[in-house]
């Protein structure tokens, strides 16, 4: 009896053994794959001038004739000049579009979305293409305006629509949104000077700064100019450049103290990026660039939604939702939504009573244009993909509704 007792133990302590090897060597090989994708670099996005400002209903909003062009800095050097990604009209939107031209247009549209909808390549956005797609389908002309904010959730593109549904009434409001906008929390855009220095932050909450809340969301120094950006490649550093890395470990440093944490290394033993992935879907928490997350599984849970949609019901403006699919749903001619993204799927058509209309499964892989986005540099949409978007979004407009949602 004791000898089988004794085996039990020994066998016992080899399976623990076995397991903790086991998840050693998963979250050792976890981390060499985001070392090879540049996860562990010191990487960020520096501009001229801050984009974007605070908005007590939307988060954000952007003054007229404004624009965004990032310059990146890998590992102290200069890696690549984005050119204008973003530019804000005489209106502030985001497109080419003004509201004169709306107002003459004999088909009023509004598209809300994230930075896909705002992304501006050889000086168009999709919703700009779409518009042509569309006013050549219907044979009239049609006004699109561009609402676009980059780093925007569903949550948030519900909350503008409202406005836009009630202070510009359209005929349609096209809601846009990839996979990733299902878990983002709401967020207000913040342009705070701390230490000196200029700091675009992102809060979870409208009122107030509260550091150990907030994250930065990219650099600000006068140098950085696309001309400058251009000059930089591939040349030694210059004192502005030396400058700025020395403002970006400055704001780095001290937005890992506020939050009490210590930043992301390959040899941290304090933390477990498999563990990070299961339990809250990121296996590194940047802080810089990095979006709060939603923490339920139905947006009918959050009252401003559910208000949101009641109002969305009384304007009688027509709602349409539409996915933009990342080149890999594409290939993959299907969606791979976590639990938590499937409910809120269902939640976001049982609100709005209107069923989400998808090019994923519907567009054939080899249909698909390549390099339709700027990976491995951005994930962003090139120009081919930009008209793909364009022309997708046309068709699921046209389309027939798909019924109403169960």
């Amino acid at each position: 009896m004791r000898a089988n007792w004794r085996s039990w133990l020994a066998n016992g302590a080899l399976m623990l053994m076995s397991c903790v090897v086991g998840l050693a060597l998963v979250e050792f090989g976890s981390r060499l794959l985001l070392l090879k994708k540049g996860a562990y670099q010191s990487q960020f996005r520096v501009v001229a001038a801050p984009y974007g400002v605070y908005d007590r209903k939307v988060g954000v909003s952007y003054l007229p004739d404004t624009a965004f062009s990032p310059v990146v800095v890998t590992d102290g050097a200069v890696t690549a000049c984005m050119g204008e990604v973003s530019r804000a009209n005489r209106d502030g939107l985001r497109g080419r579009t003004t509201l004169n031209e709306y107002a003459r247009a004999a088909v009023r549209i509004a598209v809300i979305g994230d930075s896909f909808s705002h992304w501006r390549r050889e000086g168009l956005t999709w919703p700009d293409l779409f518009q042509d797609r569309l006013a050549q389908s219907l044979g009239r002309s049609v006004a699109v305006l561009n609402y676009g904010a980059g780093g925007y959730g569903v949550l948030q593109m519900i909350d503008l629509a409202v406005e836009v549904a009630e202070q510009q009434r359209p005929d349609a409001i096209v809601i846009a949104f990839i996979t990733d906008d299902l878990t983002r929390a709401r967020w207000w855009n913040r342009i705070e000077t701390i230490d000196g220095v200029v700091r675009p932050m992102i809060l979870p909450e409208a009122e107030g700064v509260d550091l150990a809340q907030a994250r930065d969301q990219y650099l600000v120094h006068p140098a950085a100019t696309d001309a400058w950006c251009r000059a930089q490649l591939g040349q030694p550093p210059t004192p502005e450049l030396t400058a700025i890395v020395a403002q970006y470990r400055l704001v780095h440093d001290a937005l890992w103290r506020a939050h009490g944490r210590r930043p992301p290394s390959f040899w941290d033993l304090h933390g477990s990026v498999v563990f990070n992935k299961i339990t809250t879907g990121v296996a590194i928490d940047p802080l810089m660039y990095s979006l709060p997350r939603i923490r339920f599984s139905s947006f009918m849970e959050d009252a401003r939604f559910a208000a949101d949609v009641a109002r969305l019901r009384v304007s009688g403006v027509h709602i349409v939702l539409v996915h933009l699919p990342n080149a890999a749903e594409l290939a993959a001619g299907r969606l791979s939504l976590s639990r938590t993204e499937s409910a809120l799927w269902r939640s976001l058509e049982e609100g709005l009573g209107t069923a989400v209309r998808v090019t994923s499964g519907v567009v054939a892989p080899e249909a698909v244009p390549a390099g339709l986005s700027l990976l491995p540099l951005d994930p962003h949409p090139s120009p081919a993909g930009l008209r793909f978007y364009g022309e997708q979004v046309a068709e699921r407009f046209l389309e027939q509704p798909r019924g109403q949602a169960k």
